[in-house]
């Protein structure tokens, strides 16, 4: 270990309490020698505290209780703030690993690099060979400038002088490395020993840090959006408290008579947070694959609540151990402290910051101001700066003296042509010249280079687009609800998974009203029989809701099952999105809307009007779920909008065969996130999200709904043409298709038990006889073609025209999907329903607005693309 005279303080402002340790070497061991914990008066995030006030007051208490003079200050900004890379390298001479970085960081850095504050270290140890670094990972870590700043201006104005600031999930990850995993300052040439990962959940107040590390190259870290104070909100509401109340009585909960109805209020919160977690970890094993994880530790004061140790271990099936002291660290004065050990969970990334402060950790970035750093340099060098300059001068006057009073052949050897300073002087008019006349043969031959480059690409526009389409319809099948119930969004499955309704299915035969939950098993069980009981017969069985009749095709439960049949997707490109919205105001009346209109939020006031070019996606299908057109809103509708709205979430249900989205830093405002993996883009332009459908649709809406109580479910509605020609007209091409057609495309196969992935392809359109449309950039794509058959989220599978499986392609026209072979007029048969059962089959058109990301357009002749002239 190294010898260090001063210590080192690691300070962590949170939002609680500040927390500071101090850390010293005494003969070669790490030692703690002072501490500190100023709590707040209120919690920094209240709305009626005044953060910047409260830090003040916190920082003056503690420097009154402690000295820093000599000390070395690390503070730490919240992960949250900031940005995390893990990059792997080409091969490259170990020389220019400096400049690759910095190409990467313009990359993966959504901000121009004057306005960030960043720093990376190599991750691992790689290999060299012959000169060159080989499998060289990198960790490249980010803060905006005047966030840091914002922090800073605390400890200025306490007159204390930081050193070193790091992110606190890093600050985590140190902690981890050294205390638990028993591995300090990196050796060169270290072996990296093969060891499993721990996981760090350190639970804030209003938000929560998750670190993996493995102490070497496996560095893994996402903020989760729940903390404590969550939890005290939920105890307001609940218990009908004030804050400062339910926060005191949630810290005393052990204490509390009233223990088992705080856990009670406290479970719904508790829920959600364990699936964030799950979600996490869920992420991070699909992306690592070679880790395994050992267990995991506990942080933060939220952990000293009853139960919650054990309830995170039985959930998310792994040991789930609490923090009662740092392994590693001795100093009885510090570590037998009654303040400290009572509140040693919150003391990990204070504890992490000391340790880089001593040179004792596994990650050494500093995304201290480099600007700071070079004021610091030049104050501490000014001494002597100001001795070597009067050193300087006095040689000058002396110089100068002797030249006067002396010698005066100087003064005239300036004018002398002969004379050497004069002689490089002209020399050096000369080589200028030559050197601007090489910088303008240089920029005109880039300039002729990237015109040639942009021809190149000019050639090939549109290839980087070609599977957008295949990314819409995985889009399509992802939001359609699955019958297991696993993608409803978390109301919805309130409502139609766990609540069994008190109104009948709609006959005498279905006397009472199953829950999603209860459908889905019941169907389950049926498909496992694989026979059903004699036509008439009725199943008995121990709960009466499950006794319905048997002699159903449709299959018993299909009133009250999450279930949807998707028909039709079709889409159709118009250059003003303006006049589509004036028609769809218009033919659904400006009061229905506003109730039709997805999010909910519009149904408040008229939805904005969409502007500029885009596509409008249709998608007719039915279902029979007793509750209708409300079942259609709370459910598909909303999937659509919280998995491909920029409002919505940015992870997608946990559902099967759908991983979360990582998590994307949050950007400044006006400036778009980046999303792991960006390709590069050249300076000035616009870094795109490479994601080509979520985050880019609007206005989904409700267009037309019809229900129908028959026993013949043969006779369709709605599904029988495109409602788009009637929205566009003559604005709008289909798909790629200047005269119409449909877009089409084999979805994802389901089988019998399957979540409710469609079976089929998206049927082609019929508007061929529409009006032609204007001519726009994209009339000269190729049409993609028309596909027939249907799309059903009941696992069923259906054929369509002359046998072919459903998804082949046929020859035009829609035909429903259903679950026997086709009858007479292209129509299925098989569907009706069993004698004296009637079942409300109810019908939709959904309309979503998609600005599919079209970067190639810039790069194409816009001229060349109008129309001929008839």
């Amino acid at each position: 270990m190294a010898d260090h005279t001063h210590g080192v303080w690691g300070i962590d402002l949170g939002q609680c309490a500040l927390k500071a340790i101090r850390l010293e070497e005494i003969d070669g061991e790490l030692t703690a020698t002072a501490f500190d914990y100023v709590e707040h008066p209120k919690i920094l995030s209240q709305p009626d505290a005044d953060p910047d006030e409260l830090t003040r007051e916190a920082l003056t208490k503690f420097l009154e209780r402690n000295n820093l003079r000599g000390d070395l200050v690390a503070i730490s900004v919240p992960g949250q703030s900031g940005l995390a890379r893990f990059v792997k390298l080409p091969p490259v001479e170990e020389k220019k690993i400096a400049d690759i970085v910095r190409f990467e960081a313009k990359q993966q850095i959504p901000f121009n690099l004057d306005e960030v504050v960043w720093d990376y270290q190599k991750i691992g140890s790689g290999t060299v060979t012959d000169g060159f670094a080989m499998e060289t990972e990198i960790g490249l870590f980010a803060m905006k400038r005047d966030m840091i700043g914002r922090y800073l201006q605390h400890f200025r104005d306490v007159n204390v002088e930081v050193q070193l600031v790091q992110m606190a999930p890093l600050a985590l990850c140190n902690y981890v490395a050294y205390d638990l995993l028993g591995k300090g300052a990196r050796v060169e040439g270290e072996e990296a020993e093969k060891t499993g990962c721990v996981v760090c959940l350190d639970i804030g107040a209003d938000s929560s840090n998750l670190v993996i590390t493995d102490g070497d190259r496996v560095i893994w870290q996402r903020p989760i959006p729940l903390g404590g104070n969550h939890f005290t909100r939920a105890l307001t509401k609940e218990m009908k408290l004030t804050f400062a109340k339910a926060e005191h009585l949630k810290r005393n909960a052990t204490k509390s008579p009233d223990l088992k109805k705080i856990l009670s209020s406290l479970k719904p919160v508790l829920n959600d947070f364990v699936g964030e977690v799950q979600r996490s970890l869920g992420y991070f094993t699909n992306t690592h694959r070679n880790a395994q994880i050992d267990y995991m530790v506990g942080m933060g004061n939220a952990f000293r609540l009853p139960g919650l140790q054990k309830y995170l271990g039985e959930k998310l099936q792994l040991e789930v151990r609490k923090v009662t002291k740092m392994q590693r660290l001795s100093g009885e004065a510090v570590v037998t402290a009654p303040t400290y050990t009572e509140n040693i969970l919150s003391y990990g990334v204070a504890y992490g910051l000391a340790l880089q402060g001593i040179k004792q950790s596994r990650i050494l970035t500093n995304l201290l101001p480099g600007e700071i750093r070079t004021e610091r340099l030049v104050k501490a060098k000014k001494p002597w700066a100001a001795a070597a300059a009067a050193v300087f001068l006095l040689g000058i006057a002396a110089m100068s003296a002797k030249a006067f009073w002396g010698d005066t052949r100087p003064w005239g050897a300036a004018d002398d042509k002969s004379n050497p300073v004069s002689k490089a002087i002209e020399d050096s008019t000369t080589v200028n010249g030559r050197v601007a006349s090489a910088n303008k043969a240089f920029t005109e031959a880039k300039e002729n280079a990237d015109k040639e480059a942009r021809a190149v690409k000019s050639i090939v526009a549109g290839q980087d687009e070609q599977l957008n389409w295949i990314d819409l319809m995985k889009f399509v099948s992802e939001v359609i609800p699955r019958p297991d119930g696993s993608n409803l969004p978390p109301t919805a499955k309130k409502e139609y998974w766990e609540t069994t309704a008190n109104q009948n299915s709609g006959h005498p035969n279905l006397p009472l009203a199953l829950n999603g939950q209860q459908a889905w098993n019941l169907y389950k069980k049926d498909l496992a029989a694989g026979t059903k009981p004699a036509s008439g017969a009725e199943e008995k069985n121990d709960e009466p809701r499950l006794n319905v009749v048997t002699n159903d095709p449709l299959g018993r439960g299909i009133d009250d099952r999450v279930q949807f049949n998707v028909e039709m997707v079709n889409a159709r490109y118009t250059p003003d999105l303006a006049v589509f919205w004036d028609r769809v105001s218009k033919n659904v009346g400006e009061k229905n809307l506003k109730e039709a209109v997805r999010p909910l939020d519009n149904s408040k006031n008229p939805p904005t009007a969409p502007t500029g070019k885009g596509w409008i996606v249709e998608v007719h299908g039915y279902t029979f779920n007793y509750r209708k057109g409300f079942f259609v809103k709370a459910t598909l509708m909303e999937n659509i909008v919280r998995m491909g709205m920029p409002a919505a979430a940015a992870t997608p249900p946990d559902a099967p065969g759908v991983p979360p989205v990582p998590p994307v830093p949050p950007a400044a405002p006006g400036v778009a996130p980046v999303v792991p993996g960006a390709p590069e883009v050249p300076a000035g332009e616009k870094k795109e999200d490479p994601d080509p459908v979520h985050n880019r649709i609007s206005h989904v809406v409700l267009y037309k709904v019809f229900d129908s109580k028959t026993n013949d479910s043969t006779t369709f509605t709605l599904i029988k043409t495109s409602v788009l020609p009637e929205l566009l007209g003559a604005s709008a091409g289909t798909a790629g298709s200047p005269a119409g057609g449909g877009l089409g495309g084999p979805m994802m196969p389901g089988g019998p038990l399957s979540p409710s992935s469609p079976t089929g392809g998206a049927p082609g359109g019929t508007d061929t006889g529409s009006a032609a449309p204007a001519a726009s950039p994209r009339d000269s794509w190729t049409p993609l073609g028309s596909i027939g058959g249907g799309a059903s989220s009941s696992g069923l599978k259906g054929e369509g025209s002359a046998g072919r499986p459903a998804g082949m392609p046929g020859p035009g026209g829609i035909r429903p999907g259903g679950v026997g072979p086709e009858g007479p007029g292209g129509t299925p048969k098989g569907t009706t329903v069993g004698k004296g059962i009637l079942h409300d089959r109810t019908e939709f058109v959904i309309l979503f607005i998609w600005k599919e990301p079209t970067p190639s357009d810039s790069l194409r002749d816009m001229e060349e693309t109008v129309a001929p002239k008839q």
